[in-house]
């Protein structure tokens, strides 16, 4: 187990600028693991101040974070949002309230869906909410 899997499985919850560890987890042990990681973390909401940016009422403002390993993985941790967060996985949505996840999987922040990789390689981190285009209707003159 890597010192990133071993401190993401203590993860009680994450707040705006830390995160809670389980009271079991050694603070020997967490300080060692903490020195030998390096990674990544972005928030995931609808506020102006996330590093992923996602503009639909359905996403919380603070709604989860993105962590990239220095492995090249990417963990997913739902914030305690309202509306939860998902991965669909073996033909459904299952909540994820910490875990990882592939680039090709689909996601689901509140009812926002979208690919990881999507989310990751969208301009400045902001993705908008997709809503279906309507075709204008067409005028007859007559």
């Amino acid at each position: 187990m890597s010192a990133f899997d071993l401190i993401a499985s203590k993860v009680e919850h994450c707040s705006a600028n830390r995160i809670v560890l389980s009271k079991d987890f050694s603070d020997e042990l967490g300080r060692a693991a903490i020195r030998t990681m390096k990674f990544q973390t972005l928030t995931v909401g609808r506020s102006p101040d996330s590093d992923v940016r996602i503009r639909d009422e359905t996403v919380s403002r603070r709604h989860a974070e993105l962590t990239v390993t220095n492995g090249g993985r990417y963990y997913v941790t739902d914030c305690g949002s309202l509306r939860g967060t998902r991965v669909f996985r073996s033909g459904e949505w299952i909540p994820l309230r910490q875990g990882y996840v592939d680039l090709d999987e689909r996601l689901r922040f509140g009812k926002f869906e979208t690919k990881l990789a999507r989310l990751l390689e969208d301009n400045a981190h902001e993705v908008k909410a997709r809503r279906p285009r309507i075709a204008p209707k067409s005028r007859v003159d007559g």
